[in-house]
């Protein structure tokens, strides 16, 4: 019989132990069986086949244009291909729900010029961000080092506060170096404001010439002593001055002596009295008195 395959299965009968030679027909079967064969190999093709409808020609086909995963070597998606048509250009790639890949659109994921900015990091990135000072400001602990210039023409630091400010060249300010605690300097047309203390009456005038220049009494209703504290310097001078209240009061200066002078012992009334003190071999020495005429 002509055989239907491949265009349909053949039906085949099995001749049974009773079936003579030529019921079903013996050579007929042979016949049938090879031209079923022979369908199969076509079906299949020969290595290498050239044949469009045979398996070997098909499968070729798909291994030629497959992308392999579990291989190294670079690889091309050409058109027509699987994953050609879903993806967009440039944008990250991830596997959705289903596990498919899928592009993440940069109106909700970075994109590959925003990622690139995490390049060259080297610790977590929300550690950094954390640990900077905010615009605002804020408290800073520890030393600030190293070859740096903070602030730029026309954006300087306006505000610092400082426990401790160490500095190893002279600081300057607008090109002429600042004189410091240590430094020696001369200045030139500046005007030292002298520390000055008043007060009306005072029967123990206590003067600490750490922290005063000049010293004056308006209104001396009282004997008064005066006496010098603090950590004088060799040269250091003060000026003590009084006026009485209209009445003559004693006065007494302890750990004072005259250089050339005898040191007052009154008040001269109603008049201004004023005496210039320098310290002199560790002691203070009144060098200069004058009283009002």
């Amino acid at each position: 019989m002509a055989i239907n395959f491949p265009t349909s299965l053949d039906t085949i009968t099995n001749p049974t132990s009773g079936d003579g030679l030529d019921s079903p027909s013996h050579a007929g079967q042979h016949t049938d069986a090879n031209d079923i064969l022979e369908a199969l190999e076509a079906k299949v093709g020969v290595d290498s086949s050239a044949v469009a409808s045979s398996h070997d020609y098909k499968i070729k086909a798909l291994e030629d244009g497959r992308l392999n995963l579990d291989q190294t070597t670079p690889q091309t998606i050409t058109a027509g291909q699987p994953i050609q048509d879903i993806l967009t250009a440039s944008e990250l790639v991830a596997t959705d729900a289903s596990k498919k890949l899928s592009s993440l659109p940069v109106a909700t994921y970075p994109s590959l010029a925003e990622l690139a900015y995490g390049k060259g990091v080297t610790s977590g990135i929300q550690g950094q961000f954390t640990n900077k000072l905010g615009l605002a400001g804020g408290t800073m602990t520890g030393d600030i080092l190293g070859a740096v210039s903070y602030g730029a023409t026309g954006t300087r630091v306006t505000k610092v506060w400082a426990e401790d400010i160490e500095i190893t060249n002279a600081p300057t300010v607008g090109g002429v170096v600042v004189p410091t605690i240590s430094s020696t300097n001369t200045l030139t047309n500046k005007r030292i404001t002298k520390r000055v203390a008043t007060a009306t009456d005072d029967a123990t005038a206590v003067i600490d010439c750490d922290s005063y220049d000049e010293y004056y009494l308006t209104a001396v209703a009282n004997n008064t002593t005066f006496s010098i504290t603090g950590t004088p310097t060799a040269g250091q001078t003060i000026f003590i001055g009084w006026k009485d209240a209209g009445t003559a009061k004693t006065l007494t200066f302890t750990s004072i002596t005259g250089l050339g002078i005898t040191l007052p012992e009154t008040t001269t009334v109603s008049k201004q009295g004023i005496a210039g003190l320098k310290y002199i071999n560790s002691a203070w020495r009144m060098i200069a008195l004058s009283t009002e005429a």
